[in-house]
């Protein structure tokens, strides 16, 4: 058998899987798969090194036995150094390889503790220069030897050759092969010719054996011995980085930790093999190198099944992000429902935050607390589950810990701004994030032998000023996972947007005042509306909205997905005052959670409008337009809810299209279905949502502005940036108006490709 085939089968193996995830690599940028197609790419170029050195060349002959006229195979010996010189080089290739993986392991189990990675990876380099050194010098006082073997060799059936000697006999030197010096006159051998129907060959071969005693005892079986117990300890080291993964650690290293036992047997495998290397004679027999083989098809196992637990993690992903929008949605439902009926009570909207916290995290229990304008201390508002206090506290002798006295100690506590966790939340409004208590010395168990927790989470409740509560989650069974970060963090947002609108009411309420009412709506109004925009590489954007008498019903926003992909959108609620204001709060914070790239925009509006319609009363609706625009390929998708069409400049025609669909207003009756368009846009096409304000906009003389003077404005401006086209507009309404008063909200929003 040509055991050259062992090494193309690896090769082939190494290069399609190595392919399959580096395409992983480029497209979703995870870590564990740039490791993967490196060690298998590694994979590749050593095997072709293998083939290009024949490492899977030997030459036999056959030794009669005494006089008997009975043969025994036997390993050509003349050749030996150059052997051994092909089986060094393979040892340090190894060897290499061996650094590379055992490395990479290393490297990837102390990344979760430490960004500062300089000193492994400056071992790992230094330790691969120094066999890339060895290598290179052994290989080059090699090249300098002399010594030539002629011989003659047939191959037999299974691929083998066999030198042909005369008189070769045990313990009788062999007359056949010559072996000499060449000079440089020296010619090479090469002959071929037919003998009893087999190809018999004559050529000269470079046994590469030098006079330098180093030389010949790293090429020789202790040096390849040293080689080889370095190998040993690496996976060693690589074997123990791999059984520390566990825990808090194992979550972030999952496809490491779900994989150990297979992981185990490849490292079992691999060690194996390494040992037959130091132990058997390399070219007595090559079908050891199967083991070898062996160990690679596990690595290679290990690499598809990380391929395959990555696929399902996506797609388990989406199942989190879709269980996280129901929470979400199911939550604005119910505190909709509850402001519907007419109840602003703080205490009945915090109690559903927690709640939907809890559930939808699997946690053993949560709270928001609060902080006290007076005292600057925050204290419980609700807390569901029993969540340990903050603070240890003496248990008397004889006392026995139940769930009602742990909670109503945590109730009792007034925890300062930047005491403990909680209190650092508040101070810093970045959340924290305890996947392993154990790990980390900031968690103070308070009630050991009671409850011991085991993941800790809090979020700050903020506006843009400052931050005025905590939203917290504890576990005593398992590690918070990101994806629960992610929904506190959700929720902890529109928890903190809705407590304030909530806490606004109830100032107005309690004040009673019609101006305070219409400064609330107008602050609640602009926290919604966007006054930055994206720098997109292939567009330009720019909104503004002025409200007629101080609060408006207009209401534009924009969700950047990155990678040049927005989506925009725009509503008129009907109108004024908080009412209408709260009414932008739940339709801004359903879009938010619904929208994504995935989704179509008549579903999005489809399920906007079935969430908010059974929750507002007749006369509360809001026509709208949302799209979604990929810059990058320069297409757009909308849907528009019973607004004004979306105009589109074409600079290429120096014309004006509408965008239009089907669709009936958000909020009038469930389960209306809305149209979908798309079009494209190129470069210099600029997009346009306005509001009736702008093109109804009239003078002393009651004449409307018109879409004529619109589209003139536009025209004369298109080369202008988004900014300046919106600038203009309002300049020219304002110069038709005159002294006339301003009769609706005017809300403009300009979308240009560069």
């Amino acid at each position: 058998m040509d055991f050259t085939l062992l090494f193309w089968v690896e090769a082939i193996l190494a290069f399609f899987l190595g392919l399959l995830l580096l395409l992983d690599y480029k497209r979703y940028k995870e870590p564990i798969f740039k490791f993967l197609y490196i060690v298998f790419f590694i994979v590749v170029i050593k095997s072709i090194v293998y083939v290009a050195i024949d490492f899977g060349e030997v030459f036999w002959t056959k030794l009669e036995i005494g006089y008997t006229g009975a043969t025994r195979e036997a390993l050509f010996d003349d050749i030996m150094p150059l052997y051994y010189l092909r089986f060094f080089v393979w040892q340090a290739v190894e060897l290499i390889f061996i650094i590379a993986l055992s490395y990479a392991f290393l490297i990837r189990r102390k990344s979760v503790e430490t960004e500062n990675l300089r000193g492994i990876k400056t071992f790992m380099w230094l330790q691969i220069l120094l066999v890339l050194a060895l290598v290179a010098v052994v290989a080059f006082l090699s090249l300098q030897s002399k010594e030539v073997v002629d011989l003659t060799y047939e191959t037999d059936d299974a691929g083998r050759h066999f030198v042909i000697q005369e008189r070769a006999r045990e313990g009788v030197p062999a007359v056949a092969p010559r072996k000499y010096k060449f000079t440089d006159t020296y010619e090479p051998v090469l002959e071929k010719e037919i003998v009893d129907g087999r190809l018999r060959i004559t050529r000269s071969i470079r046994t590469y054996k030098t006079d330098i005693a180093f030389v010949e005892f790293i090429k020789g079986n202790l040096g390849r011995g040293i080689l080889v117990v370095w190998k040993l300890v690496l996976l060693v080291f690589a074997w123990v980085a791999i059984s520390s993964i566990y825990g808090y650690v194992g979550n972030l290293l999952s496809y490491i930790n779900k994989n150990k036992k297979l992981l185990y047997f490849f490292l079992g495998v691999i060690m194996l093999f390494y040992v037959f290397s130091s132990l058997i004679l390399f070219n007595s027999n090559m079908g050891w190198f199967v083991i070898g083989v062996t160990a690679m098809v596990l690595f290679a196992v290990f690499g598809y099944k990380v391929h395959l637990q990555f696929i399902e993690g996506i797609e388990k992903q989406v199942e989190n992000l879709a269980r996280e929008r129901d929470i979400i949605i199911d939550l604005m439902r119910n505190i909709s429902a509850i402001i519907g009926a007419g109840d602003f009570e703080l205490d009945t909207i915090i109690k559903e935050i927690v709640d939907a916290s809890v559930k939808g995290s699997s946690a053993r229990a949560g709270a928001i607390l609060i902080r006290d304008p007076l005292t600057n201390r925050l204290t419980v508002q609700y807390v569901k589950g029993m969540y340990p206090p903050t603070r240890p506290f003496k248990i008397v002798a004889g006392m026995t810990l139940n769930e009602a006295m742990i909670v109503e100690k945590f109730r009792a506590e007034k925890i300062a701004i930047g005491e403990g966790l909680i209190g650092q939340v508040a101070e810093s409004g970045v959340s924290i994030y305890i996947p392993d208590t154990t790990k980390d010395d900031r968690f103070i168990q308070t009630i050991k032998g009671t409850m011991t927790v085991v993941s800790f989470l809090a979020v700050p409740l903020k506006t843009k000023e400052e931050v005025f509560g905590v939203l917290t989650i504890v576990d005593d069974e398992r590690s918070f996972l990101e994806s629960d970060l992610g929904l506190i963090e959700t929720l902890g947002e529109q928890a903190a947007i809705t407590i304030q609108q909530i806490q606004m009411y109830q100032e107005i309420l309690e004040k009673k005042q019609a101006e305070k009412e219409l400064g609330v709506a107008g602050e609640i109004q602009r926290s919604l509306i966007p006054h930055t925009f994206p720098e997109g590489e292939k567009y330009d954007m720019y909104a503004f909205s002025i409200p007629a008498k101080g609060v408006g019903g207009d209401y534009y926003d924009y969700i950047d997905f990155g990678s040049n992909k927005i989506a925009v959108m725009m509503f008129d609620v009907s109108g004024k005052g908080v009412p209408a204001a709260l009414i932008m709060v739940m339709i801004r914070s359903i879009l938010r959670t619904i929208a994504t790239l995935e989704e179509e925009t008549n579903d999005v509006l489809h399920r906007l409008n079935n969430t908010i319609s059974e929750e507002i009363v007749e006369d509360r609706y809001a026509t709208g337009f949302y799209l979604l625009f990929d810059a990058e390929r320069g297409i757009m998708s909308y849907t528009n809810a019973g607004h004004g069409p979306l105009v589109l400049y074409r600079a290429s025609k120096d014309e004006f299209e509408y965008m239009d669909t089907d669709g009936m207003p958000v909020g009038i009756m469930a389960d209306i279905e809305y149209g979908k368009g798309y079009t494209t846009l190129e470069r210099g096409d600029i997009a346009v949502l306005y509001t009736d304000g702008i093109t109804e906009a009239m003078n002393e003389a009651h004449e409307e502005f018109g879409m004529d003077r619109f589209f003139d404005v536009i025209r004369s401006n298109k080369r202008e940036p988004a900014r300046e086209i919106a600038n203009r507009i309002l300049e020219e309404v304002n110069r038709f108006v005159g002294t006339a008063p301003q009769h609706d909200d005017e809300t403009l929003l300009i979308f240009k490709m560069r």
